[in-house]
């Protein structure tokens, strides 16, 4: 399969190479531990040379379903032919310009922020994902306000800084420290979101099993 429009491979790559087994990971847009991750399997792998790509959890998972990409790193969603292995769980805080009047709470709950206007990610990125983080407005009977569709994380904060509307952010994501931009905690732990890492069940390449081996011993020695 040849790059193109459609191919989430980098223009000009080939994966008919015969030069070394080439390894794809799939960037979860959101997740600044990604690069983290590629750098310290490189090190410990350098026999193993790895291509990144970054694309939504959507598009990550036709391409493993098509057989197109080795592993994908998403945000929990489970999909037909995958497996997926459950990286773990990070909260997520409200963002908003400073001098909004969340900047007086020391903790937010879901009634102070009900009614504001939200930036958030477009839907088609990551449905599932979509529909289960906006939850808790549903549970209040309410539909978040979403003024503003993004594809990343820094147009998130960037509108935010501007005013026009709250986002939400992990505490990773806050030590970009972008000028303009607020952050609480949520009271709610349903704001979250969980990472995974998914493969087809049928791939039994070296390089998924160094991969996977290498992810189960780095989260055993976390914190």
């Amino acid at each position: 399969m040849q790059g193109g429009d459609s191919s989430p491979w980098p223009e000009g790559y080939s994966r008919n190479s015969t030069a070394l087994e080439i390894f794809c990971v799939v960037l979860l847009v959101a997740n600044p531990k990604c690069s983290e991750l590629r750098l310290e399997f490189a090190q410990v792998n350098i026999d193993l040379p790895t291509v990144l790509i970054g694309c939504p959890t959507a598009a990550q998972i036709r391409a493993l379903q098509k057989g197109d990409l080795h592993v994908g790193l998403l945000v929990g969603q489970i999909a037909p032919l995958l497996a997926v292995e459950r990286l773990g769980r990070e909260p997520l805080r409200v963002a908003f310009q400073e001098g909004h009047r969340l900047e007086k709470l020391s903790c937010v709950s879901i009634s102070d922020i009900v009614q504001e206007p939200v930036v958030w990610f477009k839907r088609d990125l990551n449905p599932a994902f979509h529909e289960q983080f906006f939850q808790p407005w549903s549970d209040t009977g309410h539909a978040p306000r979403i003024v503003q569709e993004v594809e990343t994380v820094l147009e998130c904060l960037q509108f935010a800084s501007q005013g026009i509307g709250i986002t939400f952010a992990t505490p990773a994501q806050q030590s970009m420290k972008l000028k303009g931009v607020d952050f609480r905690q949520l009271a709610d732990e349903r704001f979250s979101f969980e990472t995974t890492v998914a493969y087809r069940t049928d791939n039994r390449t070296r390089a998924l099993r160094r991969f996977i081996s290498f992810l189960r011993g780095r989260l055993r020695h976390e914190p």
